[in-house]
């Protein structure tokens, strides 16, 4: 997507499909999708398939569609729909709604105050995971809800949401301190002077305050925002590094330098300058700043588009690489294929 008010359909293969600012409409259709909101309050629809779909920031609208998809709402209060099929939904931050839908599904409520609806299936319901709870209905099925001991964070208001009547339809509640999903990685929010983070192994989702940050995702599909606000007014200068994986990158509005690692990446360079080594794979690379960027698509077949800008410096490397350019831009002989913008 671009900057505005984006409408993008996959087909019936394996699709990858990302928007940028605005409220964006994206539907996979058939096929193993992966779907980004980024920004914007944006609804996500993942079609048939086992999809991977991510809100980011905003108030979005998200729906699995059949197959065993996993949400993730990310920021603000959202809305997720597993739809028919096994699903994992994370809520993210703020107070987000969760309905599992047909099928044995696992819900975390992330932070508060969320509802948790499972729907009809053997589902297991995590409420212990540090933040208080709204509504939890469990629905049809042979269902687990995890909550918090009184010693734990939210154990208190947890429990007192049961004998308040606000949990309904669970077979089995049971008290244990919170507990992670097997299969994802760390979410961390850098605080607003900055830092350094190192993600873990799994998949992580990385946020940079708005000091300058040094944020390393390691290996994983990591998703890395050099700012929790796209548009945050900054001139600190950010180094991003998602390491080995297939990873989503975002740069923030200050000096930004991206490494992208082995693997098949997708890049998009902030408002600010931008240095992107994009290392091996098939990564795709979009710049929309204003500033001048300097580019290394790496090994792999590659396709770098220049939307904003016309001074940037685009290298490709070996592959068989596709360049969309400005006229002003200096596009290096290894680029097999460039098209100049008017």
């Amino acid at each position: 997507g671009h900057g505005g008010d984006d409408r993008l359909t996959g087909g019936a293969g394996d699709d990858s499909l990302f928007g940028q600012t605005g409220p964006d409409w994206l539907w996979g259709g058939a096929g193993d999708d992966v779907l980004d909101g980024a920004s914007g309050i944006d609804h996500l629809n993942g079609g048939a398939g086992d999809d991977i779909l991510s809100g980011g920031f905003g108030a979005d609208l998200i729906s699995g569609g059949d197959g065993a998809d996993t949400l993730d709402g990310g920021a603000d209060d959202d809305r997720l729909d597993g739809g028919p099929g096994d699903d994992t939904l994370h809520g993210g931050t703020g107070g987000d709604r969760l309905d599992g839908g047909p099928g044995n599904d696992e819900l975390y409520a992330d932070s508060g105050p969320d509802r948790l609806d499972g729907g009809s299936g053997d589902d297991t319901l995590y409420a212990n995971t540090g933040g208080a709870v709204a509504a939890v209905d469990c629905g049809p099925g042979n269902d687990v809800l995890f909550i918090n001991p009184y010693d734990e964070p939210g154990g208190v208001s947890n429990r007192q949401l049961i004998e308040e009547g606000g949990v309904r339809g669970c077979e089995q509640v049971i008290a244990e301190p919170p507990v992670g999903d097997p299969f994802r990685g760390m979410k961390y929010l850098a605080p607003d002077e900055g830092g350094e983070r190192q993600g873990t192994a799994l998949d992580d989702n990385l946020l940079g305050g708005i000091g300058p940050d040094r944020i390393f995702g390691g290996p994983g599909n990591d998703i890395i925002w050099g700012r929790r606000q796209a548009d945050a007014p900054s001139s600190a200068s950010d180094l991003l590094d998602g390491g080995p994986g297939d990873d989503t990158i975002y740069g923030g509005p200050g000096p930004t330098r991206i490494e992208g690692g082995p693997g098949d990446d997708a890049i998009t360079g902030g408002t600010g300058a931008n240095t992107i080594d994009a290392g091996s794979g098939r990564d795709v690379i979009r710049l929309r700043g204003r500033a001048r960027n300097v580019v290394d698509a790496g090994a792999g077949d590659d396709d770098v588009q220049a939307v904003a800008g016309t001074r940037n410096v685009i290298r490709c490397g070996p592959g068989r690489d596709k360049v969309t350019a400005h006229r002003g831009d200096r596009v290096a002989p290894d680029c097999e294929r460039v098209r100049r913008r008017p």
